[in-house]
């Protein structure tokens, strides 16, 4: 055989051998209808989804922190590779969403930069309260945000926590995102779970999470 020849089939097997050992690439993560009722683990937040909304899922074994979720307002393409290590890490954010982030307040423990300025942009009672609603613009993205602390359950007695909820849509959307933003935030709650052996220690005066209610 031909020196080049042979050289080529040798390249030629070498990368069929090499090819033979590269894992397939994964399938897609896709979005999934989300659950009517969305619970928190482990910090008492209840809320319940747009009608038709979507949901990026964790892996099947994630291992992370609970802070949350995305509702997706329109189906992204496909979503990140199982979410990050706090929960409310999703990925695809292209499409119009809901973000909720929570977690507890650890302002006593750590400097913070001060607070973004608020363009407000209306109000809404949300956990109990009248609260401003903070609009930002890039583009035609929109962002508005509403920010609520409340109470999340601890061992020993409840603890400082804050709950942000951030619309994100483009400007031809906003009128309508809006409305759905509204009714989502108004009807958020704090709730104890019943799936749980012991409860805390001591009593407090939430209601149990809604039938159905899932983590997501």
């Amino acid at each position: 055989m031909h020196r080049a020849a042979l050289v080529s089939l040798l390249v030629l097997t070498a990368c069929h051998q090499a090819g033979a050992d590269v894992p397939p690439a994964p399938e897609p993560v896709l979005p999934r209808a989300a659950p009517a009722i969305f619970r928190s683990i482990d910090k008492n937040l209840t809320f319940p989804t747009p009608p038709g909304s979507t949901f990026c899922p964790l892996a099947d074994h994630w291992v992370g922190s609970d802070h949350g979720t995305i509702v997706f307002l329109t189906p992204p393409n496909r979503c990140g590779a199982g979410g990050g290590y706090p929960s409310s890490a999703r990925g695809a954010l292209t499409a119009p969403n809901i973000q909720v982030y929570y977690g507890y307040d650890t302002a006593e423990y750590e400097v913070r930069p001060p607070p973004d300025p608020c363009e407000e942009v209306g109000r809404v009672v949300v956990l109990g309260r009248d609260r401003p609603l903070c609009v930002a613009r890039d583009g035609s993205r929109v962002e508005v945000r509403v920010e609520a602390p409340y109470m999340a359950e601890g061992y020993e007695a409840d603890i400082d926590s804050d709950a942000v909820f951030t619309l994100v849509t483009a400007d031809d959307r906003l009128s309508r995102d809006m409305e759905t933003f509204r009714a989502l935030v108004i009807q958020a709650g704090t709730c104890n779970r019943t799936d749980v052996e012991n409860g805390p220690p001591y009593p407090n005066p939430r209601p149990n999470c809604p039938a159905g209610a899932m983590f997501f």
